[in-house]
């Protein structure tokens, strides 16, 4: 073994023992595509005697899906590691979902190697883990697609290298010496087409961001792959510093909802203000995959608003400002107002518009512009000044369109809207507004369901 390729295996050893990634007494599972990088990662875990099962999952999107598969099969084979193939249905998925291809068999994937972990750490008795072939220059791509998007120091900070039982070995190895260790051992490898196809974001940065960068600096790859770590620690430190001021200062609201926050946390500096927020939602069991930059900035505005202010967060929750705090709660929780029986509950989801996506219409889910929405979208009962948009441009008071609709006047304030503001996005049951609805335009996506309450019809 050359100087080069020992020195690589050395520093990658090194980055799992400083990270405490894995342990030898513990199995483990490789996600292998066929492609350089995931042959790359399961001939070192093999060569560094780790108890590794080789996983492949089979999308179905390509035609050389099929080859790919019996190439990383006779690979792990060759070498003694097991091997096993999982298959996903992803157009399925799409048509059930609305995602894009990507989005989609992002997700099957990785149910299906958490499920082939969770038999393998059962079979076992002992702890399992899922190790990914995401590298250095993964890295830079992941921060510099954060960065245009307007992240904050979370999403500069790309990824860890450890999320839960998911692991990332190589994020110490560049892609260059990946292919470089692969040329001189004599192991070819599949490429996977769509990983050349302009029309996705990452491609094009790995194509021509990347390079341009390189071209100013040589070590570009590197040196964004530094700063990430540096806002990897600054995230943690905040975060710490975040969740000591809940424990100081917030309580469990109990009954009543999820977390009472004081209006005191405006008197600290507006970066923890946003730190805080994030934390109380991610402690109340709400996802942050799905808090954007939009949910953060209608909580702090909250505490400035009048008592009663009402806003809605993912996954069925909304934010109330009380006398005393801003109280964050199931949506359900909320009083209907006259007869109009158990509230529903609304889930927000925000994603990038692909080319070509297919975005089936559905009863109980609509998608809109969301770089159109002005303020904080809501699930509220119709009040005084609202307004809804119609086919032909224009906007009329909501109280008329409900008259031209013929809705009985006694079973108007029954009815639930979901809400910019003063403006009526779409009246559950009837019908959505005109105004912010997906054009050929559209760059990002606002998806709104809305789970009736019973009773409801």
């Amino acid at each position: 073994m050359t100087d080069g390729k020992r020195a690589m295996l050395e520093r990658i050893e090194q980055y799992i023992e400083d990270y405490h990634l894995l342990r030898r007494e513990d199995p483990l599972i490789a996600a292998v595509s066929g492609g350089a990088d995931s042959l790359c990662l399961l001939e070192v875990l093999h060569r560094l005697d780790y108890q590794v099962t080789a996983v492949h999952v089979q999308h179905h999107l390509r035609e050389s899906a099929e080859h790919d598969a019996a190439f990383t099969k006779a690979f792990a084979e060759a070498r003694g590691i097991p091997f096993v193939r999982k298959d996903v249905d992803v157009a399925s998925r799409v048509q059930k979902t609305g995602e894009s291809m990507e989005e989609a068999a992002r997700a099957l994937r990785y149910e299906a190697l958490e499920e082939e972990r969770a038999l393998l750490e059962e079979k076992a008795g002992r702890p399992a883990v899922i190790a990914t072939a995401h590298h250095k220059n993964d890295q830079a791509e992941t921060v510099l697609f954060h960065l245009v998007r307007g992240s904050g120091v979370r999403g500069l900070s790309g990824m860890r290298p450890r999320r839960g039982n998911i692991v990332r070995p190589l994020l110490s190895v560049t892609r260059e010496e990946i292919e470089a260790f692969l040329t001189a051992e004599g192991i070819s490898w599949c490429t996977d087409e769509t990983n050349l196809d302009p029309a996705m974001t990452r491609n094009r940065i790995r194509k021509i961001v990347i390079p341009a960068l390189s071209s100013i600096r040589t070590d570009a790859v590197e040196k964004i792959a530094e700063t990430a770590e540096f806002m990897a620690e600054t995230d943690d430190y905040l975060r710490r510093l975040a969740n000591a001021w809940l424990s100081a200062n917030a309580r469990e609201a109990g009954k009543d909802g999820l977390v009472h926050l004081p209006l005191n946390l405006k008197k600290e500096e507006a970066i923890l203000q946003r730190y805080v927020l994030r934390e109380a939602l991610r402690n109340a069991g709400i996802s942050l995959k799905d808090v954007t930059k939009a949910h953060v900035e209608g909580l702090l505005s909250l505490f400035e608003k009048p008592v009663g202010k009402v806003i809605a967060l993912p996954h069925g929750t909304e934010a109330e400002r009380t006398y005393r705090a801003v109280v964050v709660r199931r949506t359900g929780e909320r009083k209907p107002t006259k007869d109009a029986g158990t509230p529903s509950s609304m889930e927000i989801r925000v994603f990038p518009r692909e080319k070509n996506q297919n975005l089936p219409e559905k009863e109980c889910t609509k998608w809109f512009d969301y770089d159109r929405i002005k303020g904080n979208v809501s699930l509220r009962f119709r009040k005084p000044g609202d307004v809804f948009s119609t086919r032909e441009g224009s906007h009329k008071k909501l109280k008329d369109w409900m008259i031209d609709e013929k809705i009985p006047k006694a079973l108007r304030d029954g009815i639930e809207v979901v809400a910019d503001g003063e403006e009526v996005l779409w009246v559950p049951g009837f019908r959505r507004g005109e105004s912010k609805k997906i054009t050929e335009q559209t760059k990002t996506i606002l998806e709104i369901t809305v789970h009736r309450g019973p009773g409801k019809e």
